[in-house]
């Protein structure tokens, strides 16, 4: 077989070959995102839990936590687990739900107000979709967030739209302040950020060019071959990686997935990982990748899907200044005077 048209796993490879893409450090960084990114990082944690589930409430001691056995013989402490499954002991006053009007505290340590929630059951039996609206108190952006879960089709992404997006695209096209809103959310969630953002670019480009930012990651396929949806300044979509040796590549799975589908994702892909020295060079795209020293359908890249890897990586990129309103400015490297 041609080396061209070589396999892998039984499954081609399906990046077109491009000329070489070349960026510096401010390139990749500074753009129309860049703010969206810094605060979704902050608060996508809340949209991993199940629909109005609890959380809990940020503090700089909590006595409870020192307690390892017997957590609720002590009046005030109760048990809590997180959204990883891990449990630990917490006073009972930090426990807090998810509901309107509530206000939490993002990773960044500033406050959000929930201003609206919904949720999609699927044929009446389990939550699908479902979204939170919230206000950021310190920029005044809207932040919608939608909820990871499953890889979904055709089918079941126009059962959503007719259930729970068409109506919250009429009340985002409603919006009159000068404030952006950004769409945002991990996996599924970034799918149904990007199809309502194209939906509203569908009903209002004006709109969608001057208010709609979306940022996300590690989508799968679901856009037509022939969309016109994609390149756009106000979008940003991140996929994880990591090259384990110069033979071995292994890329987030989902981002082929279905597998049988013949719809492509969202381009560009901003490729990040975490095995390379510098935050400079830790930004790749996909035509620097050597076709044939991918891995994909495999335990370990189904691993690389997961929201920690995403987190700890684009953190860096994008960190929290909790002393400076809960936004850090992104050093870019100096150009050089010429002689």
């Amino acid at each position: 077989m041609p080396r061209s048209k070589r396999k892998r796993g039984g499954f081609p490879w399906p990046f077109k070959k491009k000329s070489k893409i070349i960026l510096n450090y401010a390139d990749k960084f500074h753009d129309s995102t860049s703010f969206g990114t810094q605060e979704w990082l902050a608060i996508e944690n809340i949209i991993l839990h199940p629909y109005q589930k609890q959380f809990l409430l940020p503090v700089d001691l909590d006595p409870c936590q020192s307690i390892n056995e017997d957590c609720e013989s002590n009046s005030t402490c109760i048990k809590y687990e997180n959204s990883n499954g891990e449990t630990k002991c917490v006073t009972k006053d930090r426990i807090q739900k998810f509901e309107v009007g509530t206000t939490i505290v993002g990773k960044n340590k500033q406050k959000y107000k929930i201003v609206s929630s919904n949720r999609l059951k699927w044929l009446n039996t389990f939550d699908i979709a479902w979204y939170y609206r919230l206000l950021s108190e310190s920029t005044n952006h809207t932040y919608i967030l939608f909820n990871s879960g499953r890889v979904i089709e055709h089918k079941q992404l126009s059962y959503i739209y007719n259930g729970l997006l068409k109506s919250l695209i009429q009340e985002i096209l409603q919006e009159t302040s000068e404030q952006k809103i950004i769409l945002c959310g991990h996996s599924m969630g970034c799918v149904l950020s990007l199809y309502t953002g194209m939906m509203i670019q569908n009903e209002n480009k004006i709109f969608f060019d001057s208010k709609i930012v979306i940022v996300g990651s590690a989508p799968f396929r679901f856009l037509e071959k022939n969309t016109t949806f994609k390149n756009l300044p106000n979008v940003k979509v991140f996929c994880f990686y990591e090259r384990q040796s110069e033979l071995s590549t292994v890329i987030d799975c989902y981002r082929f997935q279905p597998r049988a589908s013949t719809d492509i994702t969202y381009e560009p892909l901003t490729y990040i990982t975490q095995d390379k020295q510098t935050l400079e060079s830790s930004i790749t795209y996909e035509d620097e990748f050597n076709k044939d020293t991918i891995g994909f359908f495999t335990d370990d890249c189904d691993n690389k899907h997961a929201w920690s890897n995403y987190f700890e990586v684009l953190t860096k990129l994008y960190p929290f200044d909790v002393n400076q309103g809960g936004r850090r400015k992104i050093h870019t490297k100096k150009k050089r005077k010429k002689n």
